[in-house]
């Protein structure tokens, strides 16, 4: 197949579906955009990782931050419309948002004072996809 050619992918998933590809789509995004303190979030919250030396995990996050993001200062990140974003990160962030907006509609006690309660806006180079959430509630909590 070439890439010229439009290629359309539909999956059929489940709830926990949705939230792991969400999740793991703003995690791949705010990595890309300098966030490096997610990870120790991701962690931090997890069953599995109990015992983690939180000190020594956020210096070593810092380090690799510096390492890749050496112009931004502390506690900053390039924001996801920046030149110095690359563009998958910007896809990922495109893919997220419609998903999470989506599940925004469905959801019968929405409110508009909510991240998720506007169409995201168009940033990357490529169209916008298109999902169609059919049925069901969705309620996610970021890892």
């Amino acid at each position: 197949m070439s890439k010229e050619e439009n290629l359309s992918v539909e999956l059929e998933l489940t709830p926990k579906h949705l939230d792991v590809i969400s999740h793991a789509l703003e995690l791949y995004c705010r990595l890309q955009i300098g966030q490096f303190d997610l990870i120790d979030w991701l962690f931090h919250y997890s069953e599995h990782f109990n015992d983690i030396d939180r000190k020594k995990a956020k210096i070593i996050l810092e380090e690799l931050r510096k390492t890749y993001f050496p112009d931004l200062s502390p506690h900053s990140s390039y924001g996801i419309g920046s030149a110095e974003v690359p563009q998958n990160a910007k896809i990922a962030y495109e893919i997220n948002k419609l998903i999470r907006y989506e599940q925004w509609l469905l959801d019968d006690e929405r409110t508009i004072m909510n991240v998720d309660s506007y169409p995201p806006r168009k940033i990357s180079d490529e169209p916008m996809p298109n999902v169609n959430i059919k049925k069901g509630k969705w309620h996610s909590h970021f890892f």
